[in-house]
């Protein structure tokens, strides 16, 4: 119970917003059951939750952490810990009034120690996905370690090229590269994680990335029809449509009419020969109307109510999302026509989409 609770909290801070309430109540489960070992880590991701915080007391934290791995021999946990420590250390300016080890050149070298410590721990337990992190946040936290080694990014790559983690080596080119143009993420990253998470990204007067914590976490995937470089000028073929239907007559006031939803991939995109994903189709009125319910399922057939309270047209925003990442895949907005009395039957018929849609990623 305790490690699935910790377990469960730890993708919240994958999506961009940690929840250190639900860590503590898992170091709390831990120590209920006499877990030394399961407290030390949940006490760990709760400090890495909350170590970026003004105010907070990071290096009383992490020096307890400390002490618990070390009380269980644990040198994996030992190894993140200083690895955490290292980069808070490197990246804090001194003025939260909780960094007590004096001046920038002090700081530098007390975090140049931590990474060294926690590199040869890695090396030790035969972790590389750590080692090639912590090689990394070394790298660009310490110009003088990274200038002494001109190869240094070729090699940081090389140990995530050798364990397939190509979101490390992504990190890397990033860190090579510099700041992206445009404002947004390059391919790479942004088809493997949350949107969320890469808005946390921040940069440093040099020029450097200061990567969020959680990237480190996993080694995601590439999602499954995340649009490329270069989609918007694909034929259709290779895109997925939102469909809207108008199911029942010419909306009056205040009568309820049905809307279908759909999500039609092209012959050449990857979802036309599997079955949808589990997406999320959110709804919402921009006029004098109701639509219920607010959300529903493509994949298993979404249909909405749509009740106009005064004659006109309405528009209607649909928002198309994976609820695995909360990353927007297509936003499309339909106006209808909404006349003052029943004209009579009408058959179904297609939503008139809005002549300017809104900006957002196609799925």
């Amino acid at each position: 119970m305790a490690w699935a609770s910790g377990e469960l909290a730890r993708p919240a801070a994958r999506s961009g917003a940690p929840a250190p309430d639900a860590l503590a109540e898992a170091r709390r489960l831990h120590a209920r059951a006499g877990d030394r070992r399961g407290a030390a880590w949940a006490h760990l991701w709760w400090t890495v939750a909350k170590a970026d915080e003004p105010g907070f007391p990071w290096q009383e934290e992490f020096t307890d952490v400390l002490r618990r791995f070390h009380e269980v021999s644990d040198r994996l946990g030992t190894a993140w810990t200083l690895h955490h420590h290292a980069l808070t250390l490197a990246r804090t300016d001194g003025t939260d009034g909780v960094d007590r080890t004096g001046g920038t050149d002090e700081r530098r070298r007390e975090a140049d120690r931590l990474f060294e410590g926690a590199l040869s721990l890695f090396e030790e337990a035969d972790c590389p996905h750590g080692r090639a992190w912590t090689m990394l946040e070394y790298a660009l936290r310490s110009p003088a370690h990274r200038f002494l080694n001109g190869e240094w990014a070729a090699e940081i790559r090389h140990v995530f090229h050798g364990i397939g983690d190509e979101a490390g080596e992504a990190w890397v080119d990033l860190a090579e590269a510099g700041r992206y143009p445009g404002g947004e993420p390059p391919y790479e990253l942004a088809c493997r994680y949350p949107a969320a998470l890469l808005d946390t990204l921040g940069w440093t007067e040099a020029g450097d990335p200061l990567i969020p914590r959680a990237a480190r976490d996993t080694q995601p995937e590439p999602r499954p029809g995340f649009p490329r470089p270069g989609d918007r000028d694909r034929p259709d073929d290779f895109r997925a449509h939102v469909r809207l239907t108008l199911l029942d007559d010419i909306p009056v006031p205040d009568v309820p009419a049905r809307i279908a939803l759909q999500v039609v991939p092209g012959p050449g995109h990857p979802w036309s020969t599997v079955p949808l994903p589990p997406l999320t189709a959110r709804a919402a009125s921009l006029g004098h109307a109701e639509i219920d319910p607010p959300h529903g399922v493509p994949a298993d057939g979404a249909e909405f109510r749509f009740t106009p309270h005064r004659p006109g047209s309405h528009r209607l925003r649909f928002t198309v999302e994976d609820p695995a990442t909360g990353t927007v895949l297509q936003r499309v907005e339909a106006e209808i026509d909404v006349v003052p009395s029943d004209p009579g039957p009408h058959r179904p018929t297609a939503a008139t989409p809005a002549p300017r849609p809104a900006s957002a990623r196609r799925a």
